[in-house]
């Protein structure tokens, strides 16, 4: 089973880190990614039951991070395609600079 879930974060950026981290952590997880606009994250999580799926979607509810957690489930998928390797994201997710130093950096 093949589900979406949408994630509003807090404002705390510690809080929105720690999040990503506990998506990370989950096995079941099958895309995760940070955006903007309406969801700081979106994920896809391929679950064995409804049950399982339900479990996973109330321990991202209950992360003191987030928000609100808005869920889908896919009923057909077209087209999934990954350009980049995921050696590659994990490089890229490991040098970016955190919350924190990019507040140090801020002028305004």
């Amino acid at each position: 089973m093949l589900s979406g879930v949408g994630i509003v974060l807090g404002g705390d950026p510690n809080a929105a880190a720690s999040a990503e981290e506990l998506l990370l952590g989950i096995p079941t997880i099958e895309f995760a990614a940070r955006t903007l606009g309406r969801y700081g994250l979106i994920a896809t999580i391929a679950a064995r039951s409804l049950a399982d799926y339900t479990d996973i979607v109330r321990m991202i509810r209950a992360h003191p991070g987030v928000r609100l957690v808005e869920t889908w489930v896919h009923a057909f998928v077209w087209l999934e395609r990954y350009e980049w390797s995921l050696d590659r994201l994990d490089r890229n997710r490991r040098a970016r600079p955190a919350p924190s130093e990019l507040e140090a950096a801020d002028p305004g």
